[in-house]
């Protein structure tokens, strides 16, 4: 009976006990796309043009892109959340001289845009 007693309380406190948990945890890395061109030899392509689509008809028409720019020396564009505006799939096509992506990698995975660096990798033939 003794035990019983003793064994009950000990019952009632870990059963009173909070158990609420909240994540403390802050990024500080903002959502970004970061687009790479590369050539067939996996060097960066610097110079080469980069249009951003929301679908697969405009990648296709070469019409409406959401972001145009150029790549930088270290073949790279970097396009913030107020660039790209909502989640989604992009479509990215890439040009420079005679060769573009057509033919290889130009839909991105479907990015959330709430935290952290997405990079998406593409090479121009």
């Amino acid at each position: 009976m003794k035990k019983i007693l003793f064994i009950l309380p000990a019952i009632m406190l870990l059963i009173s006990c909070n158990r609420d948990f909240e994540n403390e945890i802050k990024s500080s890395t903002k959502p970004e796309l970061h687009i790479i061109v590369n050539d067939a030899s996996q060097a960066a392509v610097s110079g080469a043009q980069v249009s951003v689509f929301t679908s697969e008809e405009e990648w296709e028409g070469k019409i409406n892109p959401l972001y145009s720019g150029e790549t930088n020396e270290e073949g790279k564009v970097i396009l913030t959340t107020d660039q790209l505006k909502e989640p989604g799939k992009f479509y990215i096509y890439a040009q420079r001289d005679n060769r573009n992506n057509a033919e290889g990698d130009y839909e991105t995975e479907s990015i959330l845009l709430n935290d952290g660096h997405t990079y998406f990798i593409t090479e121009i033939k």
